[in-house]
């Protein structure tokens, strides 16, 4: 059964039938009563491509990863899924990878199907100090779309951000470990991204203001992965007091190295 099918049966014509499922109050009570009781006898389902035609709305909000293997972003598509189901909202996810090309495809792709928002998960959408990861295509979107950004920071008009203040954790963390004595303190990063630029200058504005020059050899750029961290740190053998990493699975890979060693 289609439109036509519920106009013919109601006795109503398909701009009536129309309204009515898109819930327009330009109806009379009457008219909405009976097409909503031949859709219900019916058991007629309206095409949300066909309704969005015609509102200019899928009720859709298009959801970008880099990848989503990782703990964070699943999570964070978990809990977005369900607040959007709540205001009855549908989901389009899609993985870009961490490459400009990627980026582009892909946000290209959901704006392609007629999302009602795009919401991109990472600090790797905000760009980086590698011109290759730019938010010119960001930008860009913004322009049709209201973009979100969970865990970035982007100035732009139409974007809108949520982000934890990571140089302030990181400055604090960093003040923390010199003021119990700590003065060779390894930093572990595994990405150029906005977030770990921000924890990166934390950590130095910390050594500085407590009048310590920052060691080029102890700000190490490794892979966010338990079992490289820990053999890297055996293969250096770094003479440090205390550690500070930007991901979880480098601060286990050192906490590993550290009970090999048999280091409290």
């Amino acid at each position: 059964m289609n439109i036509y099918d519920i106009a013919r049966e109601s006795g109503y014509s398909t701009a009536t039938v129309s309204r009515v499922i898109n819930g327009s109050d330009k109806v009379t009570a009457k008219a909405k009563a009976k097409v909503l009781a031949v859709i219900e006898a019916e058991g007629y389902t309206p095409n949300v491509f066909a309704q969005g035609m015609g509102s200019d709305s899928m009720k859709t909000v298009g959801v970008l990863v880099p990848e989503i293997s990782d703990d964070f972003m699943s999570r964070a598509v978990s809990y977005l899924e369900t607040g959007l189901v709540e205001k009855n909202f549908g989901m389009i996810l899609s993985c870009s990878g961490f490459t400009k090309e990627g980026k582009e495809k892909h946000i290209g792709m959901l704006l392609e199907k007629r999302v009602d928002a795009l919401v991109l998960i990472g600090s790797t959408y905000a760009g980086s100090a590698n011109a290759a990861h730019n938010t010119d295509i960001i930008r860009k979107a913004a322009k049709t779309k209201p973009v979100f950004l969970i865990n970035a920071f982007l100035d732009c008009e139409n974007v809108y951000c949520t982000f934890a203040n990571d140089f302030s954790v990181t400055y604090d963390v960093t003040k923390r470990l010199l003021e119990n004595g700590r003065q060779k303190i390894l930093f572990l990063t595994d990405s150029d991204s906005y977030s770990a630029n921000q924890k990166k200058s934390g950590y130095l504005h910390a050594l500085q203001e407590y009048g310590y020059e920052a060691d080029s050899d102890l700000i190490i750029h490794t892979k966010n992965d338990i079992t490289f961290t820990r053999e890297l740190m055996k293969a250096m053998r770094p003479n440090i007091d205390a550690c500070l990493a930007t991901d979880d699975a480098m601060a286990v890979g050192v906490i590993k190295y550290a009970l090999d060693r048999g280091i409290s």
